[in-house]
């Protein structure tokens, strides 16, 4: 996790270290990372609080609340406390859901916040700062990822203090602050469903109990699940996870953690010689993303050293596995390691009818409008199952559907982006203010910097009225089956109008043979040019498809 760290945030770790010591304090709390936020990333303590008398106040009020003890000695090495866990954790977390690649202080600032019951976000409270203010700010950053290894600067105040030194001890503070979690290659899945990060699971009931039954087993107690890709084998596990989460799963289950990592990983784990660290963890469920495609990627070495490294604990016990993969996966391991596959329970996923597709996408769409800040009709829903069906024969529902769904949500927030001309020119206002107010900081011309405060202000005041728009004169922000129409049209290279026809054909049964039986000739990689034959077929007769039909059967017997 401190792998993604930018630099600053890094920094402010260890001015909460700092603090903590300069507190007396005999661990490292949520109160002392807000402190080192405030030391650190002043341009964001100056956004939040306005002038720089407010952040002085804020400071008083902690010390009020926390007289300082007996100064502890930097040396000494402080724990992170739990309250300071979880913001850390929560911090990844909301940086995941904003899909940032690095987490910053104001991912930090936001994940006090958020965590209500801690000392910082009750103080920040009482100061005016809010969660929407916060995520506004991690949505308007742009700072880079931290390299690793990079060390931060000494606090004013504290003793001089080598390079190699400083980088050994946050590198101690990292290590204790994540004691017990999975490494930065793995993701926690149990901490993303307790926050709420996990995205719904709609349907596919009863994959989701067989593989609670296989995990409860006495042998042969890890699952494989095996579909094509896009029919959700990740969203089973991710329902797994939230039940576990939530509550309702047999004792032995109860309280057990699960970690995500891709094949690829994994075997990079195994080289680097960590799968250790992971394995060796007490209640831990590994979910290996594509276990069972290792085989038919390379010449079968890769699997053959994930074999070598999981099989001992896989088979005395000591660690449950839940696996992914294809049919071709699951064929090609069966014969380069038929150990592996011996100590797995396959769990097959066949892609879900339309009917359930539109309640699976239905129950996704929530978080695509959210992202995309537009509203989706429950006919584009449909529109979506019913076209992919035509139009993405080479994917599988109900990815496919959703794959549409999210291509017109992008389209329709665009159209409304680009029809309010003002609120990019307003942006641009804010982010050459912003600029300033840190380069007046900077300066300690913080008279300069408040001016620029009260100017950001009054331009995010005039940011919101643009957002809104006149009324009536708001571009449309909801997405239907048009928008669906089009999204599709642009995949296939076809008129918005060869797809309606497609959808409203008589001769589907004949359509639909035809297809298939193209498509059944081709490799998947190649099928997308098939999606223009269904738009050809949508205009033809009956007879003039047969022939085409026999056409294809004809060539595949000259091939033969």
């Amino acid at each position: 996790m401190f792998e993604k760290f930018t630099e600053q945030a890094r920094r402010t770790i260890f001015f909460a270290r700092y603090e903590a010591s300069r507190f007396g304090s005999e661990s490292i709390g949520s109160e002392h990372l807000l402190l080192g936020i405030l030391r650190e990333d002043k341009p964001l303590a100056l956004r939040l609080l306005n002038t720089p008398e407010q952040i002085a106040s804020l400071r008083s009020e902690m010390e009020k609340r926390y007289p300082p003890r007996e100064r502890i000695s930097t040396s000494v090495d402080l724990p992170v406390n739990g309250e300071c866990k979880r913001v850390l954790a929560r911090a990844a977390a909301e940086s995941d859901r904003l899909k940032h690649a690095h987490i910053s202080t104001e991912h930090l600032a936001l994940a006090l916040v958020l965590e209500r019951d801690c000392v910082a976000a009750k103080i920040l409270t009482e100061y005016g700062v809010t969660a929407a203010q916060l995520e506004l700010e991690a949505l308007s950053q742009t700072g880079p990822v931290a390299s690793p290894g990079s060390s931060p600067d000494p606090a004013p105040g504290t003793p001089p203090e080598d390079p190699e030194s400083v980088a050994a001890r946050i590198a101690a503070l990292m290590n204790r602050a994540t004691r017990g979690i999975a490494p930065t290659a793995y993701r926690d899945l149990t901490a993303a469903a307790g926050n709420g990060t996990l995205g719904p699971v709609i349907g596919r009931e009863g994959e989701l109990e067989s593989v609670i039954r296989i995990l409860s087993r006495r042998t042969r107690r890890n699952p494989v699940l095996i579909g094509e890709p896009g029919v959700g084998k990740t969203s089973i596990v991710h329902a797994l996870v939230q039940r576990i989460a939530d509550g309702p799963v047999p004792a032995d289950l109860a309280g057990r953690t699960v970690v995500a990592i891709d094949a690829s990983s994994l075997l990079a784990s195994v080289r680097n010689e960590k799968l250790p660290q992971i394995v060796n963890l007490p209640n831990v469920i590994l979910y290996v993303h594509g276990l069972f495609d290792l085989a038919g990627k390379d010449t079968g070495w890769g699997v053959l050293e994930a074999i070598h490294a999981l099989e001992p604990q896989l088979a005395g016990g000591s660690l449950q596995c839940i696996a992914t993969g294809t049919p071709l996966g699951l064929r090609k391991t069966h014969e380069k390691a038929e150990a592996l596959v011996r100590l797995f329970e396959v769990v097959a996923v066949l892609p879900p009818g339309e009917e359930e597709a539109v309640r699976i996408v239905s129950g996704v769409k929530e978080q695509y409008e959210k992202f995309h800040g537009v509203t989706i009709s429950h006919e584009a829903v449909e529109t979506a199952v019913a076209a992919s069906r035509w139009f993405l024969r080479h994917r599988e529902l109900p990815d496919r559907a959703i794959d549409l769904m999210d291509e017109a949500a992008a389209a329709v927030k665009v159209r409304v982006e680009t029809e309010f001309g003002e609120v990019p020119a307003i942006r641009k206002r804010i982010r050459q203010i912003v600029r300033e107010m840190e380069r007046a900081i900077g300066r300690h011309d913080f008279e300069k910097a408040r001016k620029c405060s009260d100017e950001e202000r009054k331009e995010r005041e005039n940011l919101n009225r643009a957002n809104e728009g006149p009324k009536g004169e708001q571009p449309a922000t909801e997405v239907g089956p048009e928008d669906i129409v089009e999204a599709v049209a642009g995949r296939a290279g076809v008129t918005a109008a060869m797809v309606k026809s497609t959808m409203q054909a008589k001769n589907t049964a004949t359509m639909e043979r035809v297809a298939s039986e193209l498509t059944a000739q081709i490799p998947l990689s190649g099928r997308e040019w098939a999606d223009a034959l269904v738009a050809y077929l949508a205009g033809c007769s009956a007879e003039e498809a047969e022939q085409v039909a026999q056409a294809i059967r004809a060539a595949k017997g000259r091939i033969e």
